[in-house]
């Protein structure tokens, strides 16, 4: 999978396409992107472009107790 994401990345630049994750997605799944992509899916993407998940080390919670 690799190759295949080397090749699109590369395109993007030779033709001076935004880096985007949306015109990524479009380039890969040659103009028809899904909707939503699956766990499996968004992890094979070039990390640049995966969706960013809040995670337990960048979310802060109001605590009722004061705790942060």
């Amino acid at each position: 999978m690799k190759t295949q994401h080397d090749a699109i990345l590369a395109m993007m630049k030779t033709h001076r396409i935004p880096m985007t994750r949306e015109n990524y997605l479009a380039l890969a799944y040659l103009g028809h992107p899904p909707a939503e992509l699956d766990p499996e899916e968004e992890a094979e993407l070039p990390e640049t472009f995966q969706e960013q998940y809040p995670t337990v080390e960048n979310v802060v919670l109001d605590s009722p107790w004061g705790i942060q």
